[in-house]
């Protein structure tokens, strides 16, 4: 059984790679707009949701990984905290299906929410 330290850790070496994964795919994007149908990306702000209120252990992070997006893309990335097992996910689902729009969340609600299925 994993220790509480080692699945933080694992977590966040899963976020960082699904974050690099896909900074990889805008990069080449944004170097060459022709590679996809569409605009040029980014050419709008873009949305980062965080299903977590402010001020807790991932807002911070959903803030410095924002900041770093800010820098690396040029355009505005806006934090928007959506508290909630099911608030954030929802939102994120109904936006619309553009790209532009990114989530930061724990693993935890998302297995919680199983859980009751069972």
């Amino acid at each position: 059984m994993q220790t509480w330290r080692a699945a933080s850790r694992s977590a966040w070496a899963l976020a960082v790679f699904a974050v690099a994964a896909w900074m990889t795919g805008v990069l080449a994007r944004a170097r060459d707009p022709s590679a996809g149908p569409g605009q040029a990306f980014p050419a709008k702000a873009v949305r980062l949701v965080v299903a977590f209120p402010p001020g807790g252990p991932l807002d911070i992070s959903g803030r410095i990984i924002g900041k770093e997006l800010q820098e690396l893309l040029g355009q505005p990335v806006v934090i928007e905290n959506k508290p909630g097992s099911t608030i954030g996910p929802e939102y994120v689902v109904k936006s619309a299906p553009d790209g532009f729009t990114l989530m930061i969340i724990s693993s935890t609600p998302l297995v919680t929410l199983s859980a009751p299925a069972k």
